[in-house]
Order: structure tokens, then C-alpha cells, then sequence
């Protein structure tokens, strides 16, 4: 069975287009955080910032480009629960499972500067 087949199959029982999309991107994150110089940046910087700086690379830049990504995954993930999963919004249709996503931006409140090291 070719690849557009199983498209085709997939679609006919309902799936929502969210489903591969989302698989594509797991696919396509992993290989840029592991196959590429921005994915490499992106994890050095993460692990060790003074350490990325010491290498001339910009560790707020970094910083800001991966909270934009994963700010814009979200974002996807919540326009699919709104719009694809509960067919719109309703009150409290996360039911306070959200808070979880305040974890790593206090956790990683902790301020980089040039002149901290």
C-alpha cells in the first residue's frame, strides 16, 4: 500500500489531519534538535549558557527563537483541542491542565547575563 493509500485510509475512518500533521512535527523536531547547527545551539545553550557564550553564540537570541517555538506548538495544540477535539470552545475545556506549561518558564526563570560569569 502506497503512502497517499494509506492517506486516503486514514481520512476515510475519520481521522483528523491534526493526527499526521502532529507526527510530522515530532518527526521533523527531533531531527532539527539532532541533525542540525540550530538544534545544537538550541540544547548547548539550554545545558550550559555561559558555556554557549564562551563560543560566541547569542544565548538570548536562542533563548527568545526556542520560546517562540514551543509558544507557537501550543498554540497548535490548543487551537486542535478547541477546534477539532470539542468542535469549539466551551468553559473550562482544559479543565485547569494548563498549569503544567507555568512549570519550565519558572523553573528556567533563573536570568542569564554577560556579567553574572
Amino acid at each position: 500500500m502506497g503512502t497517499l493509500a494509506a492517506v486516503r485510509t486514514a481520512f476515510s475512518f475519520g481521522l483528523s489531519p491534526m493526527i499526521p500533521a502532529a507526527l510530522v512535527l515530532v518527526l521533523l523536531g527531533h531531527w532539527g534538535l539532532r541533525r542540525t547547527r540550530f538544534g545544537l545551539r538550541l540544547r548547548a545553550v539550554g545545558e550550559h549558557p555561559a558555556a554557549a557564550d564562551s563560543l560566541g553564540i547569542d544565548v538570548l537570541r536562542i533563548r527568545y527563537t526556542g520560546a517562540l517555538l514551543s509558544g507557537a506548538l501550543a498554540g497548535l495544540a490548543g487551537g486542535y483541542l478547541a477546534i477539532e477535539q470539542d468542535r469549539g470552545y466551551l468553559e473550562g475545556i482544559t479543565q485547569s491542565r494548563g498549569f503544567i506549561a507555568l512549570a519550565p518558564p519558572a523553573a528556567g526563570s533563573i536570568p542569564y547575563s554577560k556579567e553574572a560569569s
